[in-house]
């Protein structure tokens, strides 16, 4: 296989979070800890909140504070903290995802033999809309990177290969939230956050008026009302690799254009899709 190209690429529970850890790695007392707690608890916009804080030495395995250390808590958003954290000691700040464009077999008089592999790193920002700057059309470089190994046809397939990540979702995750954008699992090869979106209208009824980016074979049953609400209140219902799903809740009425977002089913057949098209156009 010849190598074509390589590709680097609650506001107020999260800031009380930050102040939590920040006090504590600078080592404050157990009763600024609590007092801390107690601030978050007698707070307001928390008042119904459930909150629990735990740490331990990890040296002498020593528990350091415990204030409702038990408590069943979906920790949600600010679990982030620790998944950056944790990145951040493992992979370095400097650390940059690498997707490689690579092909197998011969190329004669122009045409490839063989198949082009779009191999995964686990870039989870690849296409994403909030670094258009820095990726560029990525799509298009790929399409040169072809063109400049000398192919202008392929006697094979176009193969995006995320098996770098297990993409299983966990078992736990609720199936309301699985066909939303908040509900796209990890992927191997991630393309556009894995989310697609789903414009919709309810100026007569609610409909469908279109899908971006173009996902083949994807097919959405419409049960969405229209009504009073000012707020997103639809859910759309599917798992990874369906590719028939269906939305239902309901959406703010009188909208010429609403939009939601939904999960990608197979971002990284996506991906191979989206490369294929491109390369069919001369």
């Amino acid at each position: 296989m010849r190598l074509l190209r390589k590709y680097n690429g609650s506001f107020l529970k999260t800031m009380y979070v930050i102040i939590a850890f920040c006090f504590y790695f600078q080592a404050v007392a157990q009763n600024n800890i609590q007092t801390i707690f107690n601030e978050l608890k007698n707070h307001p916009d928390l008042k119904n909140a459930s909150i629990g804080f735990y740490a331990y030495n990890i040296d002498d395995n020593k528990e350091l504070i415990n204030i409702n250390g038990d408590l069943a808590l979906i920790p949600a958003s600010t679990l982030k903290l620790i998944t950056t954290a944790t990145a951040l000691e493992i992979l370095g700040k400097d650390y940059t995802f690498q997707t490689k464009i690579a092909y197998s077999g011969t190329v004669e008089n122009g045409i490839l033999n063989g198949n082009i592999y779009i191999i995964g790193g686990g870039d989870p920002a690849l296409g994403s809309h909030r670094y258009s700057s820095f990726y560029g059309d990525f799509l298009k470089q790929w399409k040169s990177s072809v063109q400049s190994m000398g192919i202008d046809s392929i006697n094979g397939q176009i193969i995006g290969d995320a098996s770098i990540l297990d993409n299983e979702i966990p078992p736990t995750w609720i199936w309301q939230d699985l066909g939303n954008y908040f509900g796209a699992g990890a992927n191997g090869l991630s393309i556009y956050e894995n989310f697609y979106y789903l414009h919709l209208s309810s100026t007569n009824g609610v409909s469908i008026t279109d899908i971006q980016p173009k996902i083949p074979q994807l097919k959405i049953e419409n049960y969405l009302n229209a009504g009073s609400t000012h707020r997103d209140l639809s859910y759309i219902y599917g798992g990874p690799y369906q590719y028939n799903r269906y939305i239902s809740g309901e959406i703010p009425n009188n909208k010429n254009r609403f939009t939601v977002k939904g999960s990608i089913p197979d971002p990284a057949f996506l991906c191979a899709y989206q490369l294929d098209s491109l390369l069919k156009i001369n």
